[in-house]
């Protein structure tokens, strides 16, 4: 008890000072009325440092999943996915190849997917299986494939998005391949006036019978830049 004219006081169980209990809230769930720590200290026990733990690794990962949201893909991984989507569109049972090509200031020019000229007669069912002798093979009384693609009465993914596009529109841009471009194709690009080849997804040794790599030095030295670019898609 303080003595006369003196303001009563208490030591704070957190900081070991002692103070005027002015400087403590008033409880009176406790003995003496006033919580057992001072104003400054108030709120820093032990499960109230555990709580602000939890507190911050809970906003931690709220942030991270608010900037997984909010997180926006580069350009590459846009313009695959589009070529990934095209690709849906082609009826062929072998390999279904999707291409966008976009102008150097990432302006789509023109899409493409491998199919048949759209008079192409025998085309009439959604399989290939039925029209084309490449996605016969195997069958009894089927030659082995054309590694020219002669034998095939599609155009590539490629060529169609070359013929819908025009020089002014796609020089110095980039053209995504969902498949590994064959060499006709590759030459075609490469007197385009296109400046970067992008592979989306390839599996080389799927696509082992199109010479990837080959194909990969010849746009080199023509001056192109090739990447790969992979997405989940």
């Amino acid at each position: 008890m303080a003595g006369r004219g003196k303001p009563a006081t208490q030591v704070c169980t957190q900081c070991g000072i002692r103070k005027p209990l002015t400087d403590f809230y008033r409880d009176r769930r406790q003995k003496n009325g006033y919580r057992p720590s001072c104003k400054q200290c108030f709120g820093r026990s032990a499960n109230s440092i555990r709580d602000r733990e939890k507190n911050a690794a809970y906003m931690r990962r709220w942030r991270e999943a608010r900037d997984q949201k909010l997180a926006r893909p580069d350009w590459d991984e846009t313009w695959a996915v589009l070529a990934i989507a095209m690709s849906y569109r082609s009826r062929c049972a072998r390999a279904k190849v999707g291409v966008v090509l976009v102008s150097a200031e990432n302006v789509v020019c023109a899409t493409g997917y491998n199919g048949p000229p759209s008079g192409y007669i025998f085309a009439e069912t959604d399989s290939c299986l039925d029209w084309c002798p490449r996605a016969q093979v195997g069958q009894e009384g089927v030659p082995p494939l054309d590694v020219n693609y002669d034998d095939c009465p599609a155009n590539h993914s490629e060529i169609n998005a070359l013929m819908r596009s025009s020089w002014q529109d796609r020089v110095g841009g980039t053209i995504y391949v969902t498949g590994a471009v064959c060499m006709g194709c590759a030459k075609a690009i490469a007197n385009s006036g296109i400046a970067t080849v992008a592979l989306v997804n390839i599996d080389y040794e799927h696509d082992a019978h199109r010479n990837p790599t080959k194909v990969r030095e010849f746009l080199t030295d023509c001056g192109l830049v090739v990447t790969d670019v992979s997405v989940d898609a």
